[in-house]
């Protein structure tokens, strides 16, 4: 069905529909930014080293741990442990030292 817009002339309903989630979208953008969210990383300039994975077996309660104080620094259980070896005299690139180990978009 076509609906007559003020500023695009003719168009479909779902186009319509497209244009508004585009301007809620933009809208939700601009307000994330504005509240701290969204906006670079803080060491967006700089490039991690290359990481190799490795598993690491544990005691459960040594992962509760891990996990409890993870939640309450509000950083990953990585971040602890590289912390932990950086402390104990291991080289840890600043860079690698990501808190929030969200994938960046």
């Amino acid at each position: 069905m076509l609906v007559k817009q003020p500023r695009h002339g003719w168009c479909t309903e779902a186009d319509e529909r497209t244009r508004n989630d585009d301007t809620i979208k933009s809208k939700l953008r601009v307000a994330a930014q504005e509240l701290g969210f969204g906006g670079p990383p803080e060491n967006a300039g700089t490039t991690r080293t290359p990481t190799r994975s490795i598993q690491l077996v544990v005691p459960e309660y040594l992962f509760e741990e891990l996990g409890v104080r993870a939640v309450r620094r509000r950083v990953t259980k990585r971040f602890l442990i590289l912390e932990a070896l950086a402390a104990g005299g291991y080289r840890v690139e600043r860079a690698d030292m990501e808190e929030d180990g969200r994938r960046r978009r």
